[in-house]
């Protein structure tokens, strides 16, 4: 049945989209910890070979589960750009808080599982955005001379005594 002609229920709406989820920072502060807590009482199960006495077994050893934002708004039943928000503060300064103290225990929880070696520390290095970059150039930081196929004999002894001379 369609709705009856001249309708306009339409004009009684008086809100657009869904409510808050989190409708104070502190609520939103307490299902981060709540995230928190499931991730170090649920974590990830390594199978391990045990050999005794001429026997071996396969048992599983619990490993501690790297936390991450994305995991989180998974948790917490938001989208990623809804963290954002809040995290930003568009519209929600209040929020701004929590998502900086929640960031920080995240960053925090990688990095000392990185540094104790149960995080692979290339991996956690890239994606806290850490790196050990160097950069090689020549003197007072021209490009390096590289040698080529196509050089003249002449051409490729000069750019390696350029080499040679920038040491």
């Amino acid at each position: 049945m369609s709705a009856p002609t001249g309708n306009r229920f339409w004009l009684a709406r008086t809100t657009y989209g869904r409510d808050k989820l989190f409708t104070s920072p502190d609520i939103l502060r307490r299902a981060c910890i709540e995230y928190f807590d499931y991730n170090e009482n649920n974590p990830i199960m390594i199978a391990e070979t045990v050999k005794f006495m001429g026997s071996a077994d396969i048992i599983g050893v619990p490993t501690m589960s790297p936390l991450t934002v994305g995991a989180l708004c998974l948790f917490l039943g938001i989208d990623y750009k809804t963290w954002r928000n809040y995290a930003t503060g568009e519209g929600y300064e209040d929020y701004f808080q929590v998502c900086d103290w929640a960031e920080n225990v995240i960053r925090h929880q990688k990095f000392s599982g990185a540094c104790a070696g149960v995080f692979n520390a290339s991996i956690i290095a890239r994606d806290l955005g850490l790196a050990d970059k160097r950069e090689i150039t020549g003197k007072d930081g021209a490009p390096l001379s590289t040698i080529t196929t196509t050089m003249t004999p002449q051409e490729a002894a000069e750019a390696y005594a350029s080499t040679v001379n920038d040491n």
